[in-house]
């Protein structure tokens, strides 16, 4: 993996950027775990299974998370297979997310619109029909009893007809009553309003953004995370490899003097054949014969090129 360093500042940058985006993920995952659970709380009765469930959905959804990170862990290792079944446990994991949180947003919008419909006039009206027609329907039957106790038959046939022509009147406002639609006061209930039985493609897209950007966010902090620590490791490495060069050099640097002095090289070495023997760059070479020089050792000749061992009394 090629690690390109960058600057202080930018450094910085990234990190405080990271911190965001982790946030970010962190407020995601949490409105995913609470649809999740109230998806799981719905199909209990008892407080023992609402414990249970509220677990279960927490611990799955936590999953979901962890084996992102796992995955990707296992996919840097060459692990390929454990990183394909981590994906595909994810896929289904992530399914089941999806599906919960696109259930809180149909139960929330479900809910919102019958307490608009409640309180909206035409069903007022229909429900205040209902009542009056009911108690005219009790009403009738009522005196259809008294008639017919007095032996006026004819008179408690027509009272009876009446109740039940009430009785009907009654059904069919009934039946009008559940098709009476609500005026929606919202921009996501006019939306979700207009796509009828559609919705759910919408609320499943909801569902969908808000639990992929989450595991975005989380693979983002994990490549991060792994990105600065491969480079810290590659800095680390590098810098012991300077030094452990320098201590090297630094001990050629004494060997090769020694042989110059004790004339390895010919009472005029030249700095072209100890590069050749050392095999080192002309720089390294030309500094030690200049220390030489600077020690007394050594002395340039004309041109500048050719140097001779001073003798030592």
């Amino acid at each position: 993996m090629n690690i390109k360093y960058i600057d202080e500042d930018t450094n910085l940058a990234f990190k405080s950027q990271n911190k965001l985006i982790l946030l970010l993920g962190v407020i995601l995952a949490g409105v995913s775990i609470m649809c999740e659970v109230l998806f799981f709380i719905d199909f209990t009765e008892s407080v023992t299974d609402k414990v249970i469930a509220t677990v279960t959905a927490v611990a799955l959804v936590g999953c979901q998370f962890v084996f992102l990170g796992a995955a990707m862990h296992m996919a840097r290792l060459k692990k390929t297979v454990l990183s394909i079944l981590l994906s595909i446990a994810l896929l289904f994991l992530l399914i089941i997310s999806v599906s919960g949180t696109a259930s809180f947003f149909e139960s929330r919008f479900v809910s919102q619109n019958n307490i608009n419909l409640k309180n909206s006039d035409v069903y007022l009206f229909q429900k205040q029909l209902i009542s009056d027609l009911g108690e005219q329907n009790k009403a009738l039957k009522t005196a259809a009893i008294t008639a017919n106790d007095k032996g006026n038959s004819w008179d408690a046939g027509r009272l009876l007809r009446s109740a039940q022509k009430a009785a009907n009147s009654q059904a069919d406002a009934i039946n009008k009553l559940s098709s009476i639609q609500t005026t929606t006061k919202t921009a996501g209930a006019s939306l979700a309003a207009f796509t009828g039985e559609l919705r759910w493609g919408l609320w499943f897209v909801m569902a969908a953004l808000v639990d992929i950007c989450a595991l975005l966010c989380f693979a983002v902090t994990n490549s991060y995370c792994s990105s600065v620590k491969i480079s810290k490791t590659s800095i680390k490495h590098n810098k012991q490899k300077k030094i452990k060069q320098a201590v090297i050099n630094e001990g050629i640097d004494e060997v090769i003097k020694n042989e110059i002095i004790n004339g390895k090289f010919g009472m005029s070495p030249r700095v072209r054949s100890v590069m050749t023997e050392h095999k080192k760059g002309h720089s390294f070479i030309k500094n030690i014969f200049e220390d030489l020089i600077a020690m007394g050792v050594l002395e340039r000749i004309e041109g500048g090129r050719t140097f001779n061992l001073v003798e030592q009394t």
